[in-house]
């Protein structure tokens, strides 16, 4: 099952959250599935940016070579995506999707909890590489924007019946995209949620980018 070669000298995994019977940790799996979605497909297409320390491995020369944390120890989080996006490089990243190799850590249970946490791993993507920020920015802000504008051009009653089937084509190719990314993941449950989530994608994320341009985290947690 090992995934390296010659080659090879990063591989990244799925690092889950363990199941929960509550509201928040179905957004939480959500929302960690949806980033594991974008970075291991940026991996697979041969255009790695990151990989989560709950299941990543690279090779201790690699780590060495390059100084290790030593270019990004001033930031409070983010080591390990910075880390990846500093050094992958198409040639030298695997991506490893066997169930048996996924892991699975406590989630937070408390939105939040979330909330915080997910501001110290957003704000490690400032670093990113110019055209990952460029390509990652284009793709949210089409997620965050498509809402309001779908909801003006209703009010607006321009084209109702061109506005409806855009709406539907989305959320058919959304749902089979998605569905089977679920699916790969072992979030099965989550797939029904897909239309929901995504609303909520598309208001929390501006609410995230807001509160770190204008309240800093000051601790780990």
């Amino acid at each position: 099952m090992s995934k390296y070669s010659h080659d090879t000298k990063i591989v990244i995994g799925y690092g889950a959250y363990i199941k929960q019977n509550s509201f928040i940790n179905r957004w939480v799996r959500f929302d960690t599935a949806f980033n594991a979605m974008q970075y291991l497909s940026y991996a697979l297409g041969k255009n790695t940016y990151m990989g989560v320390g709950r299941n990543l491995s690279y090779l201790r020369s690699l780590f060495f070579a390059n100084k290790g944390f030593a270019s990004h120890q001033h930031i409070m989080s983010g080591d390990d995506d910075l880390f990846v996006n500093e050094t992958a490089r198409a040639s030298n990243t695997a991506v490893q999707l066997h169930p048996d190799s996924f892991t699975y850590s406590q989630p937070k249970t408390s939105f939040t909890e979330w909330f915080r946490q997910k501001k110290r791993h957003v704000s490690a993507s400032v670093l990113y590489r110019f055209r990952h920020k460029l390509s990652l920015g284009i793709f949210i802000m089409s997620t965050i924007l498509f809402y309001p504008a779908l909801v003006v051009l209703l009010i607006s009653k321009f084209k109702i019946v061109w506005v409806a089937s855009a709406f539907g084509l989305r959320l058919i190719i959304q749902m089979a995209i998605f569905g089977s990314c679920l699916k790969k993941l072992k979030e099965t449950d989550l797939i029904p949620l897909i239309p929901v989530y995504d609303i909520f994608i598309a208001f929390i994320y501006p609410l995230i980018a807001l509160s770190n341009l204008f309240v800093k985290n000051k601790t780990w947690k």
